[in-house]
């Protein structure tokens, strides 16, 4: 049985990905470990999210399909 991840577990085995992401988009290894290690932080703010356009809708239509 695989066990689930408390969010501080899951975020450290996502730091990797985002290095790589980082790095693969032209940042340095060092600005890019840096930089990994903000996106938790940021990912929770509030003020950083937004409704775009048809999302309401989108999310609609998928519930009504069972999805």
């Amino acid at each position: 049985m695989i066990e689930p991840l408390d969010s501080a577990r899951w975020w450290d085995r996502m730091l990797p990905v985002f290095v790589r992401a980082f790095v693969g988009a032209g940042a340095s290894r060092e600005t890019a470990e840096t930089a990994a290690l903000l996106v938790p932080a940021e990912f929770y703010r509030l003020d950083a999210w937004a409704v775009i356009s048809g999302a309401e809708q989108a999310l609609h239509l998928t519930r009504s399909a069972g999805v």
